[in-house]
């Protein structure tokens, strides 16, 4: 291999990594950011009052205000792991069961809008989901009801994506 072809592989490489770690998820934010990058992105960000942890250590380090999507009211939390942002979760916790059934419609309606047909969606007794991707970004819509509240969270990651790399 010329020294040319391999100073064009080093440079294909660097891009295609910078391309991965540059990966959107949501409200202009990008896989890998830090937390000094997401509240330089969001200025209104902030520490929760409760702090989240998900799988795998994943922790909810900042919010954002209540936004409103499809008629539904949303809270945005920013999920880090080694303090680089790896999850976007928008949470919308009902009190009723209907209402957050109305929600998962409206909201799947408009997520179809925004990224075309889902690439997988299932309903059981309790609980919905549908799944989009966008890029490399995984979109869930994911809905749950308890006996007395339901919960409704779109999570914006790059799970399915990095899944999908190892085939």
């Amino acid at each position: 291999m010329t020294k040319l072809t391999k100073l064009i592989a080093f440079f294909a490489a660097l891009t295609f990594q910078s391309f991965a770690a540059a990966q959107a998820l949501w409200g202009g934010t990008e896989y890998g950011m830090s937390v000094s990058q997401v509240q330089a992105q969001h200025p209104t960000a902030s520490r929760p009052a409760e702090l989240s942890t998900l799988y795998g250590g994943i922790k909810g380090l900042l919010t954002l205000p209540e936004i409103e999507i499809a008629n539904a009211k949303f809270t945005p939390i920013f999920y880090f792991k080694d303090e680089k942002l790896v999850q976007v979760t928008l949470t919308n916790k009902q009190n009723s069961v209907q209402s957050v059934i109305t929600d998962f419609r409206s909201v799947s309606t408009a997520l179809r809008a925004k990224y075309g047909e889902e690439i997988s969606k299932e309903m059981t007794k309790g609980q919905a989901s549908a799944n989009w991707l966008s890029g490399k970004t995984n979109i869930t819509l994911f809905a749950m009801t308890m006996s007395d509240s339901a919960i409704l969270n779109i999570a914006y990651q790059v799970r399915i994506a990095q899944d999908a790399d190892k085939l």
